[in-house]
Formats: C-alpha cells, sequence, structure tokens
C-alpha cells in the first residue's frame, strides 16, 4: 500500500524546503526481531529544524 510522508533528507534551515512529500511502500517485516508500529500523529518542533 502506497502511502505518503513528509521526509527530512538532510540538516539544512528550514527556509531551505528540506520536507519533503514522497510515497512510500508499507515496509513488510522479514526478520523475527523486527517490529511494525502505526503511529496515529507526530509532531515536530519547528527549531528542531533549524
Amino acid at each position: 500500500m502506497k502511502k505518503k510522508m513528509m521526509i527530512l533528507s538532510k540538516l539544512a534551515p528550514i527556509e531551505t524546503n528540506q520536507l519533503k512529500l514522497k510515497p512510500i511502500n508499507r515496509h513488510q517485516l522479514i526478520n523475527s526481531y523486527e517490529l511494525l508500529v502505526k503511529i496515529e500523529a507526530c509532531g515536530v518542533c519547528r527549531s528542531q529544524l533549524h
């Protein structure tokens, strides 16, 4: 299933638009030590992006 998420690919000032909306595939569990966690919401303080 394709979903979209905002990805921070490198550290830089937020004014340079470092967050990019990209489609991702749902990760498939392969190893017995992996865990799939569903996150309903997440927030990042703007000051953390600087």
